[in-house]
């Protein structure tokens, strides 16, 4: 059966398999890459394609676009900065982050 498509107890018991099997074989070291084969490398890379940001993009459309050709990308990378709202506690309270 495909990790993926069994159940989530099914999983962890191959996983756990997975890891006794390293530890057992390598005198305590785990090494799980010996034991992924290549089919499971492949599909994991084949859905990696389609990670999180391919999974989450917005679309918008600029009119003007100085020193730029129309439809000259095919998609934009956005590295907005952090909103600091995880900090925002420690702002209020006077600590440095």
């Amino acid at each position: 059966m495909p990790v993926h498509a069994a159940g989530h107890g099914e999983h962890l018991n191959l996983w756990f398999r997975k890891v006794y099997a390293a530890y057992s074989v390598n005198n305590g070291k785990a090494d799980l890459r010996r034991y992924v084969s290549k089919a499971d490398l492949r599909k994991n890379a084949r859905r990696m394609r389609n990670g999180p940001g391919r999974n989450h993009c917005m679309g918008a459309r600029v009119e003007i676009s100085k020193g730029f050709l129309p439809n000259s990308f095919d998609r934009v990378l956005l590295d907005a900065p952090c909103s600091a709202l995880g900090l925002r506690p420690r702002l209020f309270a006077g600590e440095n982050p």
